[in-house]
């Protein structure tokens, strides 16, 4: 049985190529691929079944030991009566296809560790303009956008809205007692706790805090003036606490 008439390949004349043992042929992956179908092809023709073509990517061994990449078609030839004569074969070389998918493939990987490292740099630049450098919360710019985009929904839905306002109670005794790293470690504590919890080396810390509902159509400016009343209003009552706005003449 003939099995493939290929061109010449890696330095192999046709002659040669179609003398070696198959082991020499294939490196192991491609091996197997070339087994298996010849091992189905001949079990088709002893069951009397018409045998199948073959179409597929196989590496082929070179003289000097290299492989090359071959696109390869496999066809059984068959008499009159149905009866199997040969397998011809046809092989295209495709490593120049294989190499430029290769490099296609490196460039598009590329291009996404780049552009995933662009999104990182764009999120870290979005995170050093929206938040505190220290705590993590919002700065002020960000939550004055913040209550922007609020105000704009609740005044397009009539939605009710309420702010609150908090201050670290006697802040400045920290700072000048334990010094200002002390206080700055008060500060971003103060974000993940109550004050049920003690700092340590500080002690008990409390908040003050202020909570005030905006008025329909009023501006933001209005209504922080009337937040910054209520929580100074805490503080007079002995801090520790959260003050509402008293209701009209109280």
């Amino acid at each position: 049985m003939n099995v493939f008439r290929t061109a010449k390949r890696g330095g192999l004349t046709p002659e040669e190529a179609m003398a070696q043992p198959i082991e020499r042929i294939h490196p192991p992956e491609s091996l197997a691929i070339s087994l298996g179908y010849f091992t189905q092809l001949i079990e088709d023709l002893r069951a009397g079944r018409p045998p199948q073509s073959f179409r597929g990517e196989l590496e082929y061994y070179c003289r000097d030991g290299s492989t090359v990449g071959m696109d390869v078609i496999a066809l059984p030839v068959l008499d009159e009566q149905g009866a199997f004569l040969e397998l011809l074969g046809v092989s295209r070389d495709i490593t120049e296809r294989k190499r430029t998918a290769l490099e296609l493939q490196q460039a598009r990987a590329e291009a996404e560790a780049a552009n995933q490292a662009l999104l990182a740099a764009n999120r870290t630049q979005v995170r050093l303009a929206t938040t505190d450098g220290l705590t993590g919360l919002w700065n002020r710019r960000e939550l004055d956008e913040r209550v922007r985009r609020e105000i704009d929904r609740a005044d397009r839905y009539g939605d009710e809205l309420s702010l609150v306002l908090f201050d670290i109670d006697h802040f400045k005794d920290v700072n000048d007692r334990f010094g200002h790293l002390a206080g700055d470690h008060v500060l971003v504590e103060l974000a993940r706790r109550v004050e049920a919890e003690p700092f340590p080396a500080v002690g008990r810390v409390t908040i003050s805090s202020g909570v005030v509902q905006r008025r329909p159509r009023e501006s933001a400016e209005a209504w922080f003036h009337r937040l910054d009343r209520v929580l100074y209003r805490a503080k007079e009552l002995g801090r520790n606490r959260v003050e509402l706005e008293p209701e009209p003449g109280r």
